[in-house]
């Protein structure tokens, strides 16, 4: 009898071990119902309601469907995830600015931040919008074939002075253009302060008037072989624009191209210039090389003094111009006049208050009535 209670004891007891810890490998059996028990909070289990981080659980307020930051899935390295879009190119890692390449049919930017440009993709591109990437800090916008045309107002909010970060004009910091443009349209960029650099193709033969107003961050600016004519107003405000290279086919230089330019360390006037208008460079400081001559700045396009040919916007500004010189008002310290130039028109260096030199270095053989009238450091 002692035998059978003790077997009975022993057996009992080896279920009670089983049942409370079992093998470490399987899960405890409830020895009534038979069925396997899983222990609470289990991650393994899809159907545990104490889980907190079930990404079958709507409920679950860690997980985000909508945040593909949550998904541990997302692998730009993994040709097989299906979060990672395999023609975009900024989803690369590796992606390095100055290895981009612009084709003719796309635009590259950068920004400062994480906020990618806002674009109106119902302006004429000569193309249409196709598709928008964007990823640390590096935006990609490509269209259906190539562009030809930036808009005047390719980029929203850009005539905005709004300093918030919503404004993303104000956080483009470089942009490549298309490889085949060829127009790209007044105020274009526009009071892009944060702009440092733009890669503008060689294929480019007109750029609007003030396209770049207020570009506070340029410190350097390369014209297209293609362009023959500095439009009105195209670098006014340009307060960090240090050199501007004016190639050999500028042609004709407008009024306020380089209007309140007060960074400028040196700046060269081709001798191929064929025509100069009156307030080139009001407030713009620095060196000045002149190579060409400078006429009387009296008579413009459409015969009064600069027509509606310039700006087409600004009518209250021609008659302020009436018989101004082609660089009354700026801010020159020195003057150095080529040995190609032979005449310096009426009042062309007019008010120039800061100027303390200037060199000649050929035979002038006419200067205007008050040239270097209220130059007031000679």
């Amino acid at each position: 009898m002692i035998k059978k209670l003790f077997f009975a004891f022993a057996i009992g007891l080896l279920m009670t071990l089983t049942y409370c810890g079992g093998d470490d490998t399987e899960p405890a059996s409830d020895p009534e119902s038979g069925q396997t028990q899983t222990p609470p909070n289990d991650p393994n289990d899809p159907n545990d309601p104490n889980d907190p981080n079930d990404p079958n659980d709507p409920n679950d307020p860690t997980d985000d469907p909508d945040d593909p930051t949550n998904d541990p899935t997302d692998d730009p390295n993994d040709p097989d995830d299906p979060t990672d879009d395999p023609n975009d190119p900024t989803d690369d890692p590796t992606l390095v600015w100055h290895d981009v390449v612009c084709g003719p049919n796309e635009i590259w930017y950068r920004v400062n931040g994480n906020i990618p440009l806002k674009i109106d993709v119902s302006a004429d591109y000569g193309a249409n919008v196709e598709h928008q990437y964007f990823t640390n800090g590096i935006g990609l916008i490509r269209f259906d074939r190539p562009v030809v045309n930036i808009p005047e107002a390719m980029i929203t909010g850009h005539y905005d002075y709004d300093e918030s970060s919503s404004n993303t004009c104000r956080q483009l910091i470089k942009i490549k253009l298309p490889s085949q443009l060829k127009r790209i349209e007044p105020y274009a960029f526009a009071n892009c302060v944060a702009l440092e650099d733009i890669d503008i193709p060689q294929s480019v033969t007109e750029i609007g008037h003030y396209c770049f107003y207020n570009c506070l961050s340029f410190t350097s600016f390369r014209i297209p072989s293609g362009i023959t004519v500095l439009k009105g107003g195209l670098f006014e405000g340009c307060q960090g624009l240090r050199t501007v290279d004016i190639p050999s086919n500028i042609k004709v230089i407008e009024p306020y191209v380089f209007r309140y330019c007060s960074g400028m360390q040196s700046l060269t006037i081709p001798h191929t210039v064929e025509t100069l208008y009156g307030l080139i460079a009001p407030g713009c400081g620095g060196v000045l090389t002149v190579n060409c001559n400078l006429p009387d700045c009296t008579k413009g396009p459409s015969g009064n003094e600069y027509g509606a040919d310039f700006g087409g916007g600004f009518p209250w500004e021609y008659d302020l111009l009436t018989g101004s010189g082609a660089f009354e008002d700026a801010k020159f310290t020195k003057v150095i006049i080529g040995d190609k130039v032979k005449r310096i028109g009426r009042k062309s260096f007019c008010r120039n208050v800061s100027l303390t030199e200037v060199q000649f270095r050929g035979a002038v053989e006419e200067i205007g009535v008050a040239a270097f009238i209220d130059c007031s450091s000679l």
